[in-house]
């Protein structure tokens, strides 16, 4: 119907910017460590949806390797909603 297709490009216009407004800058998410400086549980594309999905970004598609992130660092993740696409930056630090 028109009013779905309205909906539909409502979301990805939302996307691409929330793309926009996310660029230079990067998502955080904490994990603890135990004493060997690992973390307790990996971090996959659910966990990082989670955090996006806070900051207003309703990603359908986020891509990893190896399907998730096993030590701290800055990653850039690639994500898609419909046909739009781009890469947010996501850091992953220790508590």
């Amino acid at each position: 119907t028109r009013q779905s297709g309205l909906k539909a490009q409502k979301g990805k216009d939302e996307f691409r910017q929330a793309l926009e407004d996310l660029s230079g800058k990067s998502i955080e998410i904490e994990m603890k460590v135990n004493e060997k400086g690992e973390f307790y549980r990996k971090v996959g594309a659910k966990a990082i949806a989670e955090k996006l999905k806070k900051s207003g970004i309703a990603a359908e598609d986020i891509a990893l390797d190896e399907n998730s992130i096993t030590k701290p660092g800055e990653y850039s993740i690639p994500v898609r909603h419909g046909e739009i696409s781009g890469n947010i930056s996501v850091k992953i630090s220790t508590k």
